[in-house]
């Protein structure tokens, strides 16, 4: 069972199946099972990226992913489903890690409330509007 703030490490390349990102859920995925948010954690190393939301290690403790300042890709946010993901953890396509922890969730969440009227997209918006999550 999946729940809101799993972090699940997903390949970014298909060509390159090292190159993968942690995604975190931040919808609740047993309201609405079929349409499951998920925004990616990504290194912060230029001030030209997205600062809605920067993570630092302390927001995470003892959580490998966030070694370092990182912050949330809203612009890349996507839309799947709980089977989908279970499918793909199951089969190894997908690895799940530790969830990301409720500071980490509520910094996440709040910066989701601002990327929704800039970068997050339209149908994450949405799913998150309706669940009162933004």
């Amino acid at each position: 069972m999946l729940s809101q703030g799993d972090v699940i490490r997903i390949p970014d390349n298909p060509r390159d199946p090292q190159d993968k990102h942690c995604h975190v859920i931040i919808s609740y995925p047993d309201k609405d099972p079929d349409n499951v948010v998920l925004v990616p954690i990504d290194t912060y190393d230029d001030d030209r990226q997205d600062d809605t939301c920067i993570l630092e290690p302390h927001d995470s403790p003892g959580r490998a992913y966030v070694q370092h300042r990182s912050y949330i890709e809203y612009r890349k946010g996507s839309v799947t489903a709980v089977a989908v993901l279970e499918a793909k953890i199951k089969n190894k396509a997908f690895s799940k890690k530790t969830p990301i922890g409720a500071v980490a969730l509520e910094k996440i969440l709040a910066g989701a409330k601002d990327a929704a009227e800039s970068s997050l997209p339209n149908k994450c918006s949405v799913i998150l509007l309706k669940q009162s999550l933004i």
